[in-house]
């Protein structure tokens, strides 16, 4: 009989733009400061010139620790504590792992 004696898990950073839908997204084995600082990289070379992003984030702890690197064309604004019905990317999380 085989048998499954762990799981693999793989994170996902993402950001939207509601309007368009447009997205940029990485997968990365673990979450930590230095993920979250390339996910703020990649986003920010995806805005143009003149593009600014207002990236809403909840408290998780990789997403304020003391070295996040936010470039200057991106705003991150945190929603309140345990609140993560004000977070529309939780459904999609949600949806994600019914799979």
């Amino acid at each position: 009989m085989v048998k499954q004696l762990g799981r693999e898990w793989s994170y996902l950073y993402a950001a939207v733009e509601p309007l368009t839908g447009e997205s940029v997204a990485l997968q990365a084995p673990d979450v930590h400061t230095e993920t979250m600082n390339v996910f703020l990289g990649m986003l920010s070379g995806t805005l143009g010139p003149l593009d600014h992003a207002v990236l809403l984030m909840d408290q998780a702890g990789w997403h304020k620790s003391r070295r996040p690197h936010t470039p200057d064309n991106v705003t991150v604004l945190y929603l309140p504590p345990y609140s993560p019905e004000l977070n529309p990317v939780e459904r999609l999380w949600g949806h994600l792992r019914r799979w």
